[in-house]
C-alpha cells in the first residue's frame, strides 16, 4: 500500500496542504509537506481525547503492524508528542483503558511506625521517665519478646536512630509533654561555690598558695 492510500485511509487530505490547523481525523500533507501543522489542544485533556478518538476511529489493535507505525507517526505529529509519549499511550488504549491524563500521585515511602506506634512509644517514656535509646530499646524488646505484647512487634525491631526521630515527631509531643518549672530569679544553680577572682598577692603568699619571686630556684 502506498504512502497515499494509507493517507486516505486516516482521511488525509493533499488537497488542503495550505491549511496548518486541522481536525481530527484530516491532515494536509503530514508527512510529505513542510508546513508546521499540527493539533492546537488547549490542555492535556483535549490532546489525549483526540489521540483516543483517532485509535478507535482507525481500530489501531486490528491494523497490521505497516499500517500501525503510520498511524503513530501521525498521531506524533499532529500532537506534537514524542515517540515515548505517543508508545505510552497507545499502550493504555491497547490495555483497553481511556487515554487521558493520570491525576499526580506522590511518591511517599510507606509508613512504618504507625500512630499507635508513636503512642505506645510515649506510653513507655512516661512510665519509665524517657530513658536513653538503647535502654528504651530494651525495654520494647522485652515486652515483645519476653512477655509476648503483641502490640510492641514493630517497636521491638526499631533502631535508636529512629526511636529518636519518632520522639521529635509531632504526634509524639501531642502526647508526651515535658513541664519543666521555670528557675527563680536572681538565684544560681548550686554548681559550686563562686570564690572571688580578685585576691590580692599578700593573701596569696599567706595561705602558701606559691612561694615569692626570691625564693625559686631557677
Amino acid at each position: 500500500m502506498s504512502l497515499e492510500e494509507r493517507s486516505r485511509m486516516l482521511g488525509v487530505d493533499h488537497q488542503r496542504a495550505g491549511i496548518g490547523t486541522i481536525e481530527p481525523g484530516a491532515d494536509s500533507g503530514v508527512f510529505e509537506g513542510s508546513g508546521e501543522v499540527g493539533f492546537k489542544g488547549q490542555n492535556r485533556e483535549e490532546v489525549y481525547g483526540w489521540v483516543d478518538q483517532m485509535l478507535r476511529q482507525q481500530r489501531y489493535e486490528e491494523l497490521k503492524r505497516s499500517d500501525r507505525g503510520l498511524v503513530r507517526r501521525y498521531v506524533e505529529k499532529m500532537t506534537g508528542l514524542s515517540r515515548a509519549q505517543t508508545t505510552r499511550l497507545i499502550t493504555v488504549y491497547l490495555r483497553g483503558d481511556e487515554v487521558k491524563p493520570q491525576p499526580y500521585r506522590r511518591c511517599r515511602f510507606p509508613r512504618r511506625y504507625t500512630r499507635v506506634d508513636i503512642a505506645l512509644l510515649a506510653g513507655v517514656d512516661a512510665a519509665h521517665e524517657t530513658l536513653s535509646g538503647p535502654a528504651t530499646k530494651k525495654l520494647l524488646q522485652r515486652a515483645c519478646y519476653n512477655f509476648n505484647d503483641r502490640p510492641f512487634q514493630s517497636l521491638a525491631r526499631i533502631s535508636v536512630a529512629h526511636l529518636y526521630r519518632l520522639r521529635s515527631s509531632r504526634a509524639y509531643r501531642e502526647r508526651r509533654i515535658q513541664y519543666q518549672a521555670p528557675r527563680p530569679e536572681g538565684r544560681s544553680p548550686p554548681v559550686g561555690r563562686h570564690r572571688n577572682s580578685k585576691i590580692s598577692r599578700k593573701e596569696n603568699l599567706a595561705a602558701g598558695r606559691f612561694a615569692p619571686a626570691s625564693r625559686l630556684i631557677l
